[in-house]
């Protein structure tokens, strides 16, 4: 005689395509147009930007494939100068690209 809990396992839905749904909720999203800093939006991101060293924590919102997002984690890398790009947790991010930042403590 067989387990009912056996029986109730045996018909769960089965996902053939593991991430496919999800996928299909990012197609899903409508684009969102960038949206320009104002003048004191980009002396404020200036300012954050001169402060930011590897090893730090912050939080960021910013523009990628077509929607704002947003990623906490570690400074990993970090190019003011020449590239202006920095790495949180190896995820790339384009100093152009920012909307925001907030330095954790």
């Amino acid at each position: 005689m067989h387990n009912n809990h056996d029986q109730s396992t045996q018909f769960q839905p089965f996902d053939s395509l593991k991430g496919f749904r999800e996928y299909l909720r990012e197609k899903e999203k409508k684009p969102v147009q960038r949206k320009e800093l104002l003048e004191d939006e980009c002396e404020r991101l200036n300012c954050l930007f001169q402060q930011l060293q590897k090893g730090m924590v912050v939080n960021i919102v910013y523009y990628h494939h077509q929607q704002y997002q947003t990623i906490q984690g570690m400074i990993t890398q970090i190019d003011i100068d020449y590239r202006k790009v920095l790495f949180i947790d190896n995820q790339r991010i384009e100093f152009y690209d920012i909307r925001d930042i907030e330095i954790m403590k």
